[in-house]
């Protein structure tokens, strides 16, 4: 498959890379939390310590293929406590709802949750080409000034739209 979900990609390739980190992760499918909500509760309370943040994202599959990349087009929640089972459950079911206003059909969607990363010196999006006219380059939009992770796909700040072509 040329393209995969974020999740699946992440997975892929968190073991090749040398110069980049992917934080702590855990995935699963929305058909597997509707049916039991309390085992994937009670893994992510296993994966990620007491004294760290998470971060619940979308991992869909109608966010990124040949034809349109959809950055930001579904709801990611930041700063959890994934022991503040409340919190944990409003920010999953905030996710799926996101996935909800494109799709009736989300049972094999997935969510992403990963540990936050602090110390942010930048983030932002990489683009493997342009999806108008098929050009082959990688595109980098980021923001190295707020130390924030959400900037870029928000487009919420005058940093986020610095750009690099390769």
């Amino acid at each position: 498959m040329i393209l995969n979900s974020k999740a699946d990609t992440l997975i892929k390739i968190q073991n090749k890379l040398n110069l980049f980190k992917i934080p702590n992760s855990h995935v699963f499918k929305v058909i597997n939390w509707n049916k039991d909500q309390n085992s994937i509760i009670f893994q992510i309370q296993k994966i990620f310590k007491k004294n760290k943040k998470i971060i619940v994202r979308s991992s869909s599959s109608l966010e990124d293929n040949l034809k349109t990349s959809a950055a930001g087009m579904f709801d990611s929640v930041l700063n959890i406590d994934p022991h503040n089972n409340r919190k944990l459950i409003a920010a999953i079911k905030k996710v799926i709802k996101s996935y909800n206003k494109y799709s009736n059909f989300i049972n094999d969607e997935q969510i992403l949750i990963q540990e936050m990363i602090t110390g942010i010196k930048m983030s932002g999006v990489i683009f493997t080409g342009n999806n108008i006219n098929n050009n082959s380059y990688y595109l980098i939009n980021y923001d190295d000034i707020t130390g924030l992770t959400d900037t870029v796909t928000s487009g919420s700040s005058a940093h986020s739209n610095k750009t690099l072509y390769i």
